[in-house]
């Protein structure tokens, strides 16, 4: 499941949990260490975005085994210029943004969240969307 190099880096080969036992060279202490490999959520993709009147409202597929959602709204395509972002819980299907600039375009991405044993292991962004009028 996991794999330690010479310098000590673990690489996760499978999913599942692995105890790592390692002793400390200077007191000859053992330590022992739990480690879990999780697989992400897959990509959340969008349904449909649009804006008006200083709100924009977004609408994503769900996601298995998702717990969460994050939002992504911004000016430009690279999500520099007034970005702002929500955070949403996993039984949510749709966000809306409220007191953007009048008469801009927007930009809107999302991705799900999954939660393991108290970890947050994102997936990956859905592509940029822009959101129409």
């Amino acid at each position: 499941m996991i794999s330690v190099n010479a310098q000590g880096t673990l690489t996760g080969k499978r999913l599942g949990s692995a105890s790592i036992k390692a002793t400390l060279p200077v007191s000859g202490k053992q330590i022992t260490k739990k480690v879990t490999v999780v697989k992400p959520p897959k990509k959340a993709y969008i349904k449909s975005a649009w804006k008006s009147k200083g709100f924009l409202r977004v609408k994503w597929k769900k996601v298995k085994k998702a717990d969460a959602y994050e939002v992504l709204a911004a000016r430009d395509k690279k999500f520099t210029r007034g970005r702002q972002k929500l955070k949403v819980s996993g039984n949510k299907r749709s966000a809306v943004f409220h007191g953007l600039q009048k008469n801009k375009g927007y930009y809107v991405k999302v991705r799900a969240i999954r939660t393991v044993k108290g970890t947050k292991v994102p997936g990956a962004y859905s592509k940029a969307e822009k959101a129409e009028r």
